[in-house]
């Protein structure tokens, strides 16, 4: 499940190079799955870097506006 992950944010990271707003879409569903893991393992530090770049691409998804 992790290389999903790393596969969203791969992909998110390449996406912002492009200029593309889709990318927060991608690096928030990256960040949601290692959300999951994170809680899976009880690894909460995990958890909340997660949750805060998932609200941080929200930010950016909206700041990007056309």
């Amino acid at each position: 499940m992790g290389w999903v992950a790393n596969a969203f944010i791969i992909l998110y990271l390449w996406m912002v190079g492009n200029k593309n707003r889709w990318a927060f879409v991608a690096g928030s569903v990256g960040n949601l799955i290692w959300m999951f893991i994170g809680i899976k393992h009880n690894m909460y530090d995990l958890v909340f870097l997660s949750i805060t770049l998932v609200v941080l691409n929200a930010r950016a998804w909206l700041k990007w506006r056309p």
